[in-house]
C-alpha cells in the first residue's frame, strides 16, 4: 500500500499546477518514502538472514563505506584518521559495511565542524578490536544504557534503528560492541 501512495503522490505532485496542492502532494511523497526507510530499517533489525561469509580486506570495506560520506566529511571539514594496514577477515561484507555505515554516520552527524574521526583496528589473539572514536560531546549514562536498543534517538528525524541493526550484526558475526565516552572528549 505504501508504493501505491508514493506513486499516486508522486503523479499528483507531476501533474498539478505550482501552489498549495503540488506543496501538499510533495509532503505526501517525501513522508512515504520515509516511511518506506523506516520499515526496510524495522524489517532489517528483525531479519535473521544467514551470513554471507567471505574473506574480505577490513581497511578497504572501511574506505569504501568513507567515501558514500565524502560530501557529508568535506561538509563538515572532517579529519578522518584511518588505520593504513590491511586486515582479512572471514565477514558478510554487506552486512559489516552496514555496520561502518551506521557507526560512521553517528560519529559524523554528531561531531563538530572541524572535528576529528579515528578509525582503527588490531587483532588480539583471535579477535579484532575495531574502534571508532569521534570528538561529538559526551553521552549522558542513560544514552550508554539506552544506545543500542531499538527506536531509542538521540538524532532529529532518526528512528533508533541504525544502532541496533549494527548491533544486531555484530552479535551475528559472534562479537560484542560498546560504547563509552573518552576523557575530555
Amino acid at each position: 500500500p505504501l508504493g501505491l501512495i508514493n506513486l499516486y503522490a508522486h503523479n499528483l505532485n507531476r501533474i498539478l499546477p505550482n501552489g498549495k496542492e503540488q506543496e501538499q502532494a510533495s509532503v505526501i511523497c517525501k513522508t512515504a518514502h520515509s516511511l518506506s526507510q523506516n520499515l526496510t530499517e524495522i524489517m532489517q533489525c528483525a531479519s535473521s538472514e544467514k551470513l554471507q561469509i567471505t574473506s574480505q580486506d577490513l581497511r578497504g570495506l572501511v574506505l569504501k563505506t568513507l567515501e558514500d560520506f565524502q560530501g557529508w566529511i568535506a561538509e563538515k571539514q572532517l579529519q578522518i584518521h584511518c588505520s593504513d594496514h590491511a586486515l582479512f577477515l572471514k565477514i558478510d561484507p554487506l552486512q559489516i559495511k552496514q555496520v561502518l555505515s551506521n557507526l560512521l554516520s553517528n560519529a559524523i552527524h554528531f561531531s563538530p565542524q572541524g572535528a576529528k574521526i579515528f578509525i582503527d583496528w588490531k587483532e588480539q589473539q583471535s579477535n579484532v578490536l575495531l574502534t571508532l572514536t569521534d570528538e561529538g560531546p559526551s553521552l549522558s549514562q542513560e544514552d550508554l544504557e539506552k544506545l543500542f536498543k531499538p527506536f531509542y534517538t538521540r538524532r532529529l528525524g532518526g528512528t533508533g534503528l541504525g544502532l541496533a541493526i549494527t548491533k544486531k550484526v555484530v552479535l551475528d558475526h559472534g562479537g560484542k560492541l560498546w560504547a563509552k565516552n573518552v576523557p575530555n572528549k
